[in-house]
């Protein structure tokens, strides 16, 4: 998130930084130096400054989506850790939480040992009218459409064997990411 926040352009950051008000600034500025601290001084971390930093960055999305959609998208959920758990909680459960479409992909056999997403799901409030939540189960593709997807792969500058194009779907075990990368492999290695 903070990545994201230090790409976003110069002129937009000018323009939504002084709609913040200026206690919300000092937060930020601990987080993105770059982008606030030329307005005020950074203020002095402290252990007990952990809830204004996130209301900051409430601030800040919410701010920002005053102007513009905002998309958050994380992927590998199940890679993250309490603290980030605690920051999108922030975002989710706030009383005026920032208007934002918020897409995570995390593997499914972790979603019940997963402690990020269990504190995620704890955090959920089902009887909000505001947050919609919609899970889609991706499974891996069949063996026609695994056939399918390595043959549109392959064929894009060289005709390659239908035995190839099988053999790639049965070595992918259906999963588009491995037959891209298998691809991708075989191409590297005729070049």
């Amino acid at each position: 998130l903070i990545e994201a926040l230090r790409s976003l352009p110069l002129t937009l950051c000018d323009t939504i930084s002084y709609s913040i008000p200026v206690i919300w600034r000092k937060e930020l500025a601990r987080l993105l130096p770059e982008i606030f601290s030329e307005i005020v001084q950074p203020s002095i971390a402290t252990s007990a400054d952990e809830a204004r930093l996130w209301e900051s960055l409430n601030q800040l999305l919410s701010t920002l989506a005053k102007t513009q959609p905002i998309l958050l998208f994380i992927d590998d959920l199940h890679w993250g850790d309490i603290d980030s758990a605690m920051l999108l909680g922030e975002f989710l459960c706030a009383d005026i939480a920032p208007a934002l479409l918020l897409i995570v992909s995390y593997r499914s056999e972790e979603a019940h040992t997963n402690s990020l997403i269990n504190v995620l799901y704890a955090m959920r409030r089902p009887t909000s009218a505001m947050i919609d939540v919609r899970h889609i189960d991706l499974k891996e593709l069949n063996y026609e459409e695994s056939c399918e997807l390595a043959s549109l792969l392959l064929n894009e500058q060289q005709v390659y064997s239908l035995s190839l194009t099988e053999t790639i779907a049965i070595e992918s075990g259906g999963n588009p990411l491995f037959i891209h990368q298998l691809v991708q492999h075989l191409k590297i290695d005729r070049s």
